[in-house]
């Protein structure tokens, strides 16, 4: 019987030590899951992500000399830089040694003492160059030519060769001539057209597999899906282009074409180039070669791809070191949370790619993180039944969080911080500096620029349309909330830049001037206030008008009818001010040259609120000199709507400006003409309008743009541009369309009581409501909303290109105070018509005309 057992026994035992020769042999018996070996303070981004991902064991080492005699042949390891970007990493003589006994994979950061590679002495801070996407090494993840924000960026400088070739990544496919596969193309004045190359062949000029004659600087672009040809946002239809035109459809129906529809060209400058993809190949880096980068750093135009190509000048960001199985990024990868590195989706492709180096034999599906800048509620979310006062709520408390309310003697900080030269400026956020109570006015928002711990500063001008739309919203807020504090502070912001300060002071104050009666644009040095812009006047006096009509203010209303009549007389006899009109040009000409002048600016953007206030004039007083001329003005415009239209940073906030005008037409003079102009234009801006409330930005006529996208990547960062580099970019611009549509489109409900636009309203309000910023460690962000944001992404993104206002601005009156301002009417179920029908400004208009008027 014992015989009988042995043999089931020395099964088991050789069983046993079967399994446990393959746990040695696979290294699973003491690591069920690859190690990866980190140097870094357990704070650090990356190491916290790490220890969330599944399947992966990430060690921890606070000495690095631990960490390489911890590591086990083979193994992989991160040395990260927790002092970035103030001290460089510092690596052993002998590191590059014990990394090859071992046959160690490696990731090191922001380092210096590479092998064969010389580094710059000198580190390199840039605000406006970002990171590019220079092969397919991600896969699955981010793309040749991608771009990506690395906020705060410092990087160690390594100079690539110029000389560099630049190829599709379309492997396998034939003959590659310009990014493009097998396609004959001719093309005159040095022009180069690209796709990205994807499925092999993204076609000349977005077409596929015909043939296609350019002339001159021709671009045409499309979508490109399948093999289908793609003109106009047609499909099958051959075209010979010739000059400078460019056609492009958005990419997501095939159908959607340039400037809101189809068989429209629009012409571009020349030498315009769409680059395609690029494919790993070799540089030499001071005499040594180095395998392509993989990420490069360099100023480049476009929203999320470099539509002109790589820069002319790029440094690596991220390389592969030769002669190792290890990658060096030249500044610090690591710290991508708490920078806010966007888009959030192609980081963590990155990251995922460089795990996936690291660990061969691992698939990294998932890797994500809890961003520090959110939006209240996602795309999908269910909003609760106070969504929009919770809203309202966490708007006001922004301007007190945020420090806008300008505290008491702050004056000398802000002359010191002031920079002359480009007539702007900014202090450091800090949760020392008071709150005010608007006696002193608000600041102007909260900069674009991002520092590389995620923090933004304060932008210190104080304007008049920004002071005022601020006291609307606070005045509107505690109307809708109950919260009659909200008042002192509206009335408060009013009385600071009406009386106390400078801006009607001086030139504007003198009888005998011809800015007699206007307000500075701002006052914080000569630049700003001897700039007068209609518009911005414009909207100093509609924040007033909603403030004063709530508060029950009246003291100001002489000034508020002063400004009106200061405003109609420099307006010429077409019913257009112009853009803009500074104190040399009235001490040259007086008011009169102005009232007189033959002048049409088809600039809904410039010209538009004044025609609203024009309006509200009239009603108030009856007097056709508010009525005549600004008829005559919108008619001119609509007659030309909307590709004869001059436009600032895109054509779509001159379709949502021009709404409030013909919305207050139509109050004034119910006829079917201005009923029909004012369907024309909602159905125009309807036309915009994403599922998701959203409004897409869309460019015009480039000739006609005055602050159109960034034209070469030199200029990336130089002047203000749009947010988007081409039609089809799903980006919302919530400083000069969305905020200025929500306005519109509310009012013109009010006036047509058309159901379809009280449906776009509402979808746009919650939008608003969904995408407010959410931020608990970033109190001058949290309940703001910033200039740009991408409804695909559904995250705070767009070209930062704007030398001024970039894509994370958050504005005290333009975008902050028209949101809160409408929503706050939206509870009150009224308009800004309706709630200042009764002001008493009119009563002020004979004495004044009188006096403004004498000269005539």
């Amino acid at each position: 019987m014992r015989k009988k057992r042995i043999i089931p026994i020395y099964l088991g035992i050789i069983l046993i030590l079967l399994l446990i020769l393959s746990q040695l042999f696979s290294g699973s018996l003491f690591y069920d899951s690859p190690r990866i070996h980190i140097y870094c303070e357990e704070a650090n981004d990356l190491f916290q992500v790490l220890e969330t991902l599944e399947g992966v064991d990430p060690i921890r080492y606070d000495s690095l000399e631990e960490m390489m005699d911890g590591v086990d042949e083979g193994e992989a390891i991160m040395v990260l830089a927790d002092n970035y970007p103030e001290e460089r990493l510092q690596l052993s003589d002998d590191f590059f040694n014990r990394i090859s006994d071992k046959n160690l994979r490696f990731y090191l950061e922001f380092t210096d003492g590479l092998p064969g590679i010389a580094a710059g002495t000198q580190n390199v801070t840039s605000k406006y160059r970002r990171a590019i996407i220079n092969s397919s090494f991600f896969k699955n993840g981010p793309d040749s030519l991608d771009i990506l924000a690395i906020n705060g960026l410092t990087y160690i400088p390594t100079k690539i060769p110029q000389s560099h070739m630049m190829t599709s990544s379309a492997a396998g496919a034939g003959q590659i001539t310009n990014g493009l596969k097998d396609i004959p193309t001719e093309v005159s004045k040095s022009n180069m057209v690209a796709g990205r190359a994807a499925d092999l062949a993204h076609a000349v000029k977005g077409l596929t597999d015909i043939a296609t004659k350019v002339t001159g600087s021709d671009l045409v672009v499309g979508s490109a899906a399948g093999a289908d040809q793609i003109i106009n946002g047609q499909k099958d239809i051959p075209v010979e282009v010739f000059k400078s035109n460019m056609v492009a459809s958005r990419g997501t129906d095939l159908a959607r074409a340039v400037k809101g529809s189809t068989d429209i060209p629009t012409k571009v400058p020349e030498s315009q180039i769409v680059a395609g993809r690029v494919s790993e190949s070799d540089h030499s880096i001071n005499g040594v070669k180095v395998s392509q980068p993989l990420i490069v750093i360099g100023r480049v135009a476009g929203l999320d791809h470099a539509v002109y190509g790589l820069p002319e000048e790029t440094d690596p960001l991220l390389f592969k070191v030769p002669g190792y199985s290890g990658l060096v990024a030249t500044t610090g990868l690591s710290h991508f949370i708490k920078g806010r590195y966007a888009p959030a989706s192609e980081w963590q492709g990155v990251w995922k790619g460089i795990l996936e180096y690291l660990l061969p034999d691992k698939r990294i599906d998932k890797f994500e993180w809890e961003a520090e800048v959110q939006t209240s509620y996602t795309k999908q979310q269910t909003l609760p039944q106070d969504y929009q006062r919770k809203s309202i709520e966490r708007a006001i408390a922004w301007y007190h969080n945020a420090k806008m309310l300008i505290p008491d003697n702050y004056d000398q900080v802000i002359q010191m911080a002031f920079d002359s030269k480009i007539n702007t400026g900014f202090i450091s956020w800090s949760d020392t500096i008071s709150s005010g109570n608007g006696s002193n006015g608000v600041f102007e928002c909260i900069f674009s620029k991002i520092d590389e711990t995620g923090n933004q500063p304060i932008g210190i001008v104080r304007r008049g349309d920004c002071t005022a739309e601020a006291a609307g919203a606070f005045a509107a807020a505690g109307k809708a909330l109950g919260v009659k504090q909200n008042y002192e502070i509206a009335n408060n912001l009013l009385e600071y830049y009406l009386e106390k300060s400078p801006a009607t002071k001086g030139q504007y104050g003198d009888t005998s001037h011809g800015a007699y009666g206007l307000a500075a644009w701002g006052i914080e040095n000569d630049a700003w206030f001897k700039a007068n812009y209609g518009d911005d006047n414009a909207r100093l006096l509609l924040g007033a008008f909603i403030a004063t009509a709530i508060t029950g203010k009246k003291d100001l209303d002489p000034k508020l009818m002063r400004i009106l009549l200061a405003q109609v007389r420099t307006t010429g006899k077409n019913g257009f001010r112009g853009d803009r009109i500074d104190l040399p040009q009235f001490e040259a000409n007086g008011w009169q040259h102005f009232y007189e002048r033959d002048i049409v600016n088809l600039s809904p953007h410039m010209e538009a609120y004044l025609w609203a206030c024009f309006l509200w004039a009239y009603h108030k007083t009856g007097d056709p000199i508010f009525l005549e001329r600004t008829k005559k003005a919108i008619k001119t415009t609509m007659d030309n709507y909307p590709h004869g239209w001059k436009w600032m940073n895109g054509l779509a906030q001159e379709r949502a400006r021009i709404l409030l005008p013909l919305a207050w037409l139509v109050r004034i003079e119910n006829t079917p003409e201005n009923r029909e102009m004012l369907n024309v234009a909602v159905e125009g801006l309807l036309d915009l309008q994403d599922e998701s409330g959203a409004i897409w930005e869309e460019l015009g006529n480039l000739e006609k743009g005055v602050f159109p996208p960034t034209r070469k990547n030199e200029d990336y960062g130089l002047h203000e541009a749009s947010l988007i580099a081409r039609n089809g970019d799903p980006v919302s611009d919530l400083l000069y369309t969305t905020n200025f549509a929500f306005l519109g489109l509310h009012e013109a409900w009010y006036s047509s009581k058309d159901p379809r636009v009280k449906e776009a309203a509402d979808k746009l309000a919650e939008f608003l409501c969904r995408i407010q910023v959410k931020s608990p460690n970033h109190p001058e962000l949290n309940g703001g909303w910033m200039r740009a944001f991408d409804f695909r992404r559904f995250e705070h993104w767009g070209s930062n290109a704007d030398a001024g206002w970039g894509a994370w601005a958050i504005e005290t009156g333009w975008t902050q105070g028209w949101i809160t301002t409408i929503l706050s009417l939206r509870e009150m179920n009224t308009s800004v018509w309706d709630l200042t029908k009764n002001s008493e400004v009119g009563e002020h208009h004979q004495a004044l005309k009188k006096e403004m008027f004498s000269k005539e």
